[in-house]
């Protein structure tokens, strides 16, 4: 016999038409294994309607959001951290590209390598020699300056640099630590 129809109306929570009623109740006079199951079905339903609903723990609203920001947190970083190495693989490809066709447009302007080598060595003499005479004209102009500018002077000019380079240092903190220009989380 099939009784799979009879369970469902004895599991089901709409209401029976009285002809769906009356068959399942002649049914059940006659079979034990769909009593059973009607037993066992009303005695869950007891339980559910007694059992009380017990409260979450002190504070569970709390400790839920916590958990949920600290998530949000990681997932953020996370997300940054991924567009930061993306976005730096991009710009090294970019440049390492960029090079290449440099150093191509570099050699077809030569007729041979030596040619080339020529040339950088002359680059390379004049930077150089450039940078020698900076040296010179600097310790020129510093050995000129400590003797001709007071020494009083000297302490307010390096009092001003550091007093600029704390401030410097106070609004880089202040725009990245506590929530400045690049914080989402307040977006």
């Amino acid at each position: 016999m099939n009784h799979q129809l009879f369970e469902e109306w004895l599991l089901t929570e709409e209401p029976l038409s009285s002809d769906q009623a009356e068959a399942l109740a002649s049914h059940l006079t006659t079979c034990e294994s769909c009593r059973r199951v009607s037993a066992a079905w009303s005695e869950v339903e007891h339980l559910f309607h007694a059992t009380t609903f017990v409260d979450p723990a002190a504070g569970f609203a709390d400790r839920w959001q916590n958990r949920l920001a600290a998530q949000n947190l990681y997932e953020l970083q996370k997300r940054q951290r991924r567009q930061s190495w993306a976005i730096f693989g991009i710009t090294a490809v970019s440049a390492i590209i960029l090079f290449i066709l440099m150093l191509a447009r570099v050699l077809a302007s030569f007729d041979n390598v030596t040619e080339l080598f020529v040339y950088w060595v002359g680059q390379m003499t004049a930077l150089l020699s450039d940078a020698s005479l900076i040296q010179e004209i600097s310790l020129v102009l510093i050995k000129t300056g400590i003797t001709v500018v007071p020494f009083s002077t000297w302490m307010i000019i390096l009092s001003t640099l550091i007093v600029l380079c704390l401030l410097w240092i106070f609004s880089l903190q202040r725009i990245y630590f506590r929530g400045g220009l690049f914080n989402e989380a307040n977006h």
